[in-house]
């Protein structure tokens, strides 16, 4: 992995800052522009979550499936799969794969070992595995995309990139068939190898922790300067990396360990040539000093190779030699070292660049401490220094995960001070953040011949719709503009938008004024949330009728507490013949409180038969007033009353001493 040549990390979504202002005649840093490059990531990340959860699709995306031949075991007898092109949101990342991939050739997992899953041999019982996803964020320099190079300044880089690096891999054995039990073993399993704790963004934590302190002697690196008690001795703004190489083991450089090169390897793993040249003497890699070979990690749609993020730490034995570029190593590299990607079956196409087969160079620079370790340990609690810099870190924590870094921020202008001012009393590191996500189970099962085979039981992914686009069988919503917000704030706005093919409006919870009109309407349904959905004619005009009925057919009300106290709550009037009857109309399950009609029904006269009105389930309060008429009218053919319960509602009088209700809150108005 490249790292990116920094001044310093001192961002802190705690602080609550929204934004940087640049400021007249001053000078702007790197830091300045990525605090705000941070700022504008976090919340934006942060606001995904809460928008749309911590993880989840609204296609196929990341899904896992059969191989095209139907099975998860490909032509070489390792178990394998298909992993659906699409999109997925994990942590508040947007991760998109274009093009249908399969597990063992994953873009960005080019170092695969091809023993990492084998397939399941002598089970007796089925076994099943859980499939997740990880992502993390990597940044990626022109030295691993040459395209970002910009020609016309004749060979400095300029800016770096952040890529969503993501990589699907398998729990095996997770022991349960179930997405969720499965996700808690796996949880489990990361807790107890000290691995970190999901939290509720679906981010792996760890509960390491490093503390900066300050030798109280030693020897500056500018002769020309007295030594500092207590403080960094070094003579030049410093960015200062420290990374975790195992759980008992730390690196660190200056300048964030961003020099970054392009390398071959000779055979025996000894010799080092230099395909990116260093930009001058003062990068040429010398005797002890630390460097690290990075594999490839993933390839980009250019074809260019990104460096893993972590690699193989050893010291450079003899010097660079700028006559042939080279320099040996003092540990040999590994044999087969970063070349896995050879046993892929995709490696032709892997294969298109020239040198064939390279690496990345990454320098450790340590200034003139020659004598450290490549790797130094350190005991939790115990203070380690880090070489003539005057300064010393201490680690705490159980969880030290293999590339976990911190940046120390370390100036001569206050040698008793770095940034963050966190580091000075103890912080968790500044990356890699990893997120993290159940996809699918897999059941493997032992077949009459001694053959194992396998299948995807379960998609684990969470998935939902777009806006626009929710499964939901309201057309539309209405709200009240107060308790509730819908596609509209009116009923009858609502129905008027409604397309000729009728569609269904959801009352939201609230208090809506309405006198609606249904006029000519078909296939129209308008259902609410019982008591919570108060339906009252507006407030100008108390004596409107709540919901009128004309020349409409197949039109439903139900589920809605409509108050007519005035007048009358639905009222069927076809007139006196004009359009077509009003025909297969269903009121139920409604509250409704009038004062002259609860339902009115008055059909065409001259046609007999066939008005289908269904009147059921409805809980009907008629307010004593003068004005009061029957609760249910009914002058229509084929009508069907049942089951509603009516009783008469005493109207509140607040000057009767002896009426116990209150005018306000009357209670159950059905009791």
């Amino acid at each position: 992995m490249g790292t990116y040549d920094i001044s310093r990390i001192n961002f802190d979504p705690k602080k609550h800052y929204t934004s940087v202002r640049m400021q007249q005649g001053r000078v702007l840093t790197d830091d300045d522009w990525n605090e705000n490059e941070r700022i504008e990531n976090e919340d934006r990340r942060r606001s995904r979550v809460e928008i749309i959860g911590p993880f989840g699709s609204s296609n196929d995306g990341f899904k896992i499936g059969p191989l095209p031949d139907g099975t998860i075991v490909n032509a070489d007898g390792l178990p394998d799969f298909l992993i659906h092109a699409g999109s997925l949101y994990l942590g508040g990342w947007r991760i998109d794969m274009e093009q249908d991939e399969t597990f063992r050739l994953q873009k960005d997992w080019l170092q695969q070992p091809t023993d990492l899953y084998p397939l399941p041999a002598g089970i007796t019982e089925d076994q099943y595995d859980l499939v997740y996803l990880e992502v993390w964020l990597q940044p990626v320099s022109a030295v691993e995309d040459e395209s970002l190079f910009e020609a016309a300044l004749g060979g400095p880089d300029t800016t770096t990139r952040y890529r969503a690096m993501r990589r699907v891999r398998v729990g095996a054995d997770i022991g349960v068939c179930d997405c969720i039990e499965a996700w808690k073993k796996q949880l489990e399993s990361w807790q107890s190898g000290h691995l970190g704790t999901l939290n509720k963004e679906f981010e792996l934590i760890r509960d390491a922790t490093m503390q900066v302190g300050f030798l109280s002697d030693g020897v500056a690196d500018d002769l020309c300067t007295p030594s500092v008690a207590g403080g960094y001795l070094g003579a030049e703004n410093q960015a200062i990396r420290v990374q975790l190489t195992d759980n008992g083991h730390f690196t660190w450089g200056f300048d964030d360990a961003a020099p970054l090169y392009k390398v071959t390897v000779s055979a025996d793993g000894k010799t080092v040539q230099m395909i990116t040249a260093p930009k001058d003497q003062y990068h040429w890699p010398l005797s002890n000093q630390v460097v690290e070979i990075l594999p490839w990690s993933a390839v980009l749609p250019n074809g260019e190779k990104i460096a893993g993020e972590t690699g193989f730490l050893t010291k450079v034995e003899a010097s660079f030699d700028p006559d042939t570029a080279e320099f040996t190593l003092t540990n040999n590299l590994p044999a087969g070292f970063g070349t896995a990607w050879q046993s892929r079956a995709d490696h032709d196409e892997l294969n298109n660049q020239n040198p064939a087969d390279y690496f990345y160079l990454r320098i450790w620079n340590r200034g003139d401490d020659y004598t450290s370790d490549a790797a130094l340990s350190f005991t939790t609690g115990t203070a380690v220094p880090l070489g003539h810099t005057g300064l010393q870190v201490t680690f705490t924590g159980t969880e030290f995960v293999k590339g976990d870094y911190w940046v120390i921020a370390a100036r001569p202008q206050t040698p008793d001070r770095v940034v963050p001012w966190e580091l000075e009393t103890g912080i968790h590191a500044h990356g890699v953040r990893r997120f993290v996500a159940p996809l699918a189970i897999i059941r493997w099962q032992a077949s009459a011949a001694e053959r194992v085979a396998g299948k995807v039981m379960y998609d684990c992914r969470r998935k939902f719709n777009p806006l626009t686009d929710q499964e939901c069988c309201c057309t539309f919503t209405v709200g009240d503009g107060i308790r509730s917000r819908g596609d509209f704030n009116s009923i009858q706005e609502a129905l008027d938008n409604l397309p000729q093919s009728g569609g269904k409006i959801c009352v939201l919870p609230g208090e809506h004024e309405a006198a609606v009109l249904i006029d000519g309407k078909q296939q129209v349904r308008i259902s609410g949330c019982g008591y919570h959905s108060i339906v009252r004619p507006p407030v100008n005009a108390p004596s409107a009728t709540v919901f009128r009925i004309r020349n409409s057919q197949r039109i439903q009300i139900d589920q809605l507490t409509i108050f007519a106290e005035e007048g009358i709550g639905i009222h069927l009037n076809d007139g006196s013949g004009k359009g077509a009857q009003s025909s297969t109309i269903n009121i139920n399950d409604n509250n409704i409180i009038a004062a002259v009609h609860a339902i009115r029904l008055e059909a065409l006269p001259e046609v007999n038969g066939k008005n289908d009105v269904v009147i059921e389930d409805n809980r009907i309060g008629m307010v004593d007033k003068a004005i009061g008429k029957a609760a249910i009218f009914c002058l229509a053919d084929d009508v069907l009353i049942a089951r509603n319960r009516i009783v008469v509602i005493p109207a509140v009088d607040p000057k009767d001493p002896d009426d116990p209700r209150d005018p306000k809150d009357p209670g159950d108005l059905f009791d």
